[in-house]
């Protein structure tokens, strides 16, 4: 099983509100690069890749506003990716969201939504 982990600065510029992508000629957030251009990169390097699972640093955001989950299958649809399926992290809206994409049928366990919570982030129990 191939495994990838790969932080992606400003990729929740390339989406809209509803994660479509934004194929044109305005900046991405990067100096002096399209979202069109950081796209075709993103698609090159996704692809030659080609992993099982992959978590993705400074995902496209997710929260009651955006769709980052959307975002991320609909790249992986355009990009041609067997890593398709999508779970974001923690909901946040600090742009910095933490997600992670998977083949279909890659993995022993589904991808689920993690269970929400109130109050003070989850700790991790080493106890059994």
């Amino acid at each position: 099983m191939r495994i990838a982990t790969y932080n992606v600065e400003w990729m929740s510029n390339l989406f809209d509100d509803a994660g479509n992508l934004q194929m044109d000629d305005r900046w991405s957030g990067r100096r002096d690069v399209t979202r069109a251009q950081q796209l075709q990169a993103l698609k090159r390097v996704f692809r030659e890749v080609d992993a099982d699972a992959v978590m993705i640093i400074e995902a496209p955001d997710g929260h009651k506003r955006r769709d980052g989950v959307a975002a991320l299958r609909n790249f992986a649809a355009w990009a041609g990716l067997r890593a398709g399926e999508a779970l974001m992290g923690f909901d946040n809206e600090t742009q910095q969201e933490n997600a992670s994409m998977a083949a279909s049928g890659s993995t022993s366990t589904s991808m689920t939504r993690p269970i929400p919570f109130a109050g003070q982030s989850p700790r991790w129990s080493w106890t059994a």
